[in-house]
């Protein structure tokens, strides 16, 4: 069994980091404030991955990846970046200024295309789909623009269309759970063990006893991600990590 990840999650809008409940933003600090508050190099002990989705209506590419580099030069596991690459000369500007992976949503769906020359340039392996669903008229429908427009296609309908890329993971991340920790959603539980991808997802998480049961409800599950800055710091994310450990799953460090 490949040992699984803690992942942590900032959400940046316009030189904001921000708390998301349901997709509604609150704003917490800008990249000076979260270092002064939050102690991210202390807390990359804790996690094995880092990422930065830009959520800002309107993309600044570069004071996202400046503000960015004012955290991620303090940490040293490997940064994911996404928001607003539609097109591949934006990936690589990523790439080039310290992601590891990208993160690519609606672009999945607008020209998929792309995704294809930034997989044959740089290796499947550091792409990752970000599918955002939420349940409505009895099924899960996947929502793009920033959780802003329903595609009409239900997760199952675009987990089978995604099947030609070449990509590492779906990033999977509930509307309807996100920020509220009250735990996952079993009901994307039953839909992703249908189709043979590698998961990371995220949305409901509260406490330890949340990661434990998304790691032991699928083997698809390769990594759970939080992007809760109110419960996860200070030494939340070491309870999480030594309790995981405690129920015998096998993380990557």
């Amino acid at each position: 069994m490949l040992k699984k990840r803690i992942i942590f999650t900032l959400l940046y809008d316009n030189g904001h980091y921000i708390q998301s409940r349901n997709f509604r933003r609150q704003k917490i600090g800008n990249a000076k404030w979260i270092n002064k508050n939050y102690n991210f190099s202390y807390i990359s002990n804790f996690i094995d991955e880092l990422i930065i989705l830009d959520i800002s209506k309107k993309k600044n590419k570069t004071k996202f990846i400046n503000d960015s580099k004012l955290i991620t030069d303090n940490v040293f596991v490997p940064i994911a970046l996404g928001g607003g690459i539609c097109s591949f000369n934006y990936a690589r500007y990523y790439f080039e200024n310290g992601a590891d992976k990208i993160i690519i949503n609606s672009t999945a769906i607008n020209n998929s295309t792309i995704i294809k020359k930034i997989a044959y340039n740089y290796g499947s392996s550091s792409v990752i789909i970000s599918i955002d669903v939420k349940y409505k008229s009895n099924d899960y429908f996947v929502y793009i623009n920033n959780g802003l427009k329903n595609t009409n296609l239900t997760l199952e309908e675009y987990l089978k269309k995604i099947s030609k890329l070449d990509f590492a993971e779906i990033y999977l991340n509930s509307i309807d759970r996100d920020g509220t920790g009250t735990g996952i959603d079993k009901g994307l539980i039953e839909i992703i063990n249908k189709f043979n991808y590698k998961y990371i997802i995220t949305g409901g998480l509260g406490n330890y006893k949340h990661f434990i049961e998304g790691f032991k409800s699928t083997n698809k599950v390769e990594a759970i991600a939080t992007a809760n800055l109110l419960n996860f710091l200070g030494d939340s994310l070491k309870i999480v990590k030594a309790n995981l450990l405690k129920n015998n799953i096998k993380l990557v460090s």
